[in-house]
């Protein structure tokens, strides 16, 4: 209840639009629920502190402690590592650009994105071509 209070359906707008043109690289209105204030800042900085909330929650809907450690691990190396889907995908086009055309990168990274992603590995494990 106190987070609803500083926290109008306005600013969860502006965070949706903002982190999806920027990703994590974001700046968010988010609250400081100890000075009861919304203030300006990076989200990777809101994804890290709310990892801790994220298990407490998983925890009292009864998830499994190992189900927990092992996504919300995945998360954390995804936050560590700066990597989305998204960045990979932008990533690799790049790189593959610099050895074709649009055309011809945008279909090897879309071929190097099944390969990856039949791993069953996270996102943020996946080869970059860097």
């Amino acid at each position: 209840r106190d987070f609803l209070a500083v926290m109008p359906f306005r600013f969860t707008e502006f965070n949706f639009y903002r982190a999806a043109q920027k990703g994590l690289d974001a700046n968010i209105v988010w609250t400081d629920l100890k000075k009861h204030q919304a203030i300006e800042m990076p989200i990777m900085e809101v994804l890290h502190a709310m990892l801790p909330v994220a298990k407490r929650g998983l925890e009292q809907i009864g998830i499994a402690e190992s189900e927990i450690r092992y996504y919300l691990q995945i998360v954390e190396q995804r936050l560590e590592r700066k990597m989305t889907g998204a960045r990979w995908q932008k990533q690799m086009l790049k790189h593959y650009e610099q050895k074709s055309n649009r055309v011809e990168a945008c279909q090897l990274m879309l071929q190097h994105y099944i390969q990856q992603q039949m791993t069953n590995m996270p996102v943020s494990e996946w080869e970059t071509g860097r």
